[in-house]
């Protein structure tokens, strides 16, 4: 990639040089002419050129990987130099030209070194390309953890660093979509328009949650928010409206998506407040666990029960007793919970003594980490639970939910959410559990 960006800026410089009139092009007044004088056209030229200022995007999808200052550094130390003066000198190279261009990027070439150029930006097409197939398996395990997918399988694929993951649901959907994408459009120059309306979507977007977080989190007075972010929106709704035009033509595409998403995440999570509705409704707190112990018969070992909501006895535990009618002689109640913040830097969990042999671990873990039960319990151990073994048995709740009849839009979602919850992955894949000592037991819900 430092090779990309490097030739991209020399051939950019060379070229510059035969023609340096293009630096006019910096020159705000001729763009603020035609914007005045010729709106209209001036939106079409906007939407037209817009590619040429994106690019960002594609190194902040690593942000989780690498940090912010490295991928500062890439940016304003080559990618947007490199592309700057790459895009004055396809500029130069149309004022210099007595004949059209049909291609300016690998018209900055002679015929024997094309061949070379374009074994390059194929590779650097491939590479650049992992950045997008990490930061969509990044955002897919963010969405899960906030509660607004499913849970997916997230497979580790590194020993030392947590954030090379590998899901293979989104690796299949990104798959066929790509594939769909690429045999609808056939040529780069056709998806210009669906890429331009996913990247401006992406800056106005940026803009407003960025205001948000100045006003909310950092204090800032609207006044000076408005002078921040408002320049950028204004600069925005300008390249929002530059590609409108591409609507019909591509742009219908982003927009399709992202709508069939946000269905999928309004789904997801207004049928999880029903269902945690209806747990809460069947819920018994965990005074009365004395009680429902009394008539078991108690057997040896340690078991450890996933529980969603602290301070009510864990379903699985319910079912346990009501169809087996034991329980365990050390009982850990253990309670996974993914805070807002992306890393949880505080003590990754403490311990309650319910009644004697009978814990209450509460663990927490940042939305942008691996829920890991080892690393809970051994946590756990660390801060007061030292009377359990190594040898554990693990009970997991399943809710086996079944949609009501109903009609129209809430009858479809009633639907969906059954099919998602039904096909979510296992509590004992996604809280990295043992893969031996698991038992799944299941409660019917008619939501």
């Amino acid at each position: 990639m430092l090779i990309w960006f490097a030739v991209l800026g020399v051939l950019g410089v060379l070229s510059i040089a035969k023609a340096p009139a293009i630096l006019m092009a910096a020159d705000p007044r001729f763009g603020l002419s035609m914007l005045f004088t010729h709106p209209i056209l001036a939106l079409v030229i906007l939407g037209t050129v817009f590619l040429a200022v994106t690019g960002a995007e594609a190194l902040y999808a690593d942000m989780g990987h690498f940090g912010r200052l490295p991928v500062r550094v890439a940016w304003f130390g080559i990618v947007w130099p490199g592309l700057l003066l790459n895009y004055f000198g396809q500029g130069a190279l149309l004022l210099g030209s007595a004949t059209p261009v049909t291609q300016p990027f690998y018209g900055l070439v002679s015929a024997s070194v094309l061949p070379f150029l374009i074994i390059l930006a194929t590779a650097a097409t491939i590479i650049a390309s992992q950045a997008t197939i990490s930061g969509a398996f990044s955002v897919a395990r963010q969405a899960v953890q906030l509660d607004l997918l499913p849970r997916l399988m997230v497979l580790q694929t590194s020993s030392h660093s947590r954030e090379q993951i590998y899901v293979p649901a989104v690796n299949a959907f990104m798959l066929v979509s790509v594939l769909l994408i690429v045999f609808s459009f056939q040529s780069s120059d056709a998806l210009a328009g669906a890429y331009g309306a996913a990247v401006v979507g992406t800056m106005l977007l940026t803009t407003l949650l960025g205001a948000l977080v100045a006003h909310l989190n950092w204090n800032w007075g609207l006044w000076r928010v408005g002078i921040v972010f408002g320049s950028f929106l204004l600069l925005d709704i300008a390249f929002v409206l530059g590609n409108a035009t591409k609507i019909p033509n591509g742009g219908w595409v982003p927009l399709t998506i992202a709508a069939a998403m946000y269905f999928l995440f309004i789904t997801w999570r207004d049928g999880r407040i029903r269902l945690r509705a209806e747990l809460h409704r069947r819920a018994v707190r965990l005074d009365e666990l004395p009680k429902l112990l009394e008539n078991a018969t108690r057997v040896p070992g340690t078991a450890v029960f996933l529980v969603s909501n602290a301070g009510f006895v864990p379903t699985a535990l319910l079912r346990n007793l009501e169809h087996n009618h034991v329980y365990h002689e050390r009982i850990v109640m253990l309670n996974m919970e993914i805070t807002r913040t992306p890393r949880f830097t505080g003590p990754r969990a403490w311990v309650e003594t319910v009644q004697p042999n009978v814990h209450a671990v509460h663990a927490r873990f940042g939305f942008m980490e691996t829920p890991d039960v080892s690393e809970a319990l051994r946590s756990a151990r660390q801060r007061g639970l030292r009377e359990i073994d190594d040898e554990l048995t693990y009970f997991l709740g399943w809710h086996l939910v079944r949609a009501k009849p109903r009609s129209g839009l809430a009858g479809l979602k009633s639907r969906l959410f059954a099919y998602m919850q039904r096909r979510s992955a296992q509590a004992a894949e996604f809280f990295r559990m043992p893969n031996k000592g698991v038992i799944v037991l299941a409660t019917d819900i008619d939501l």
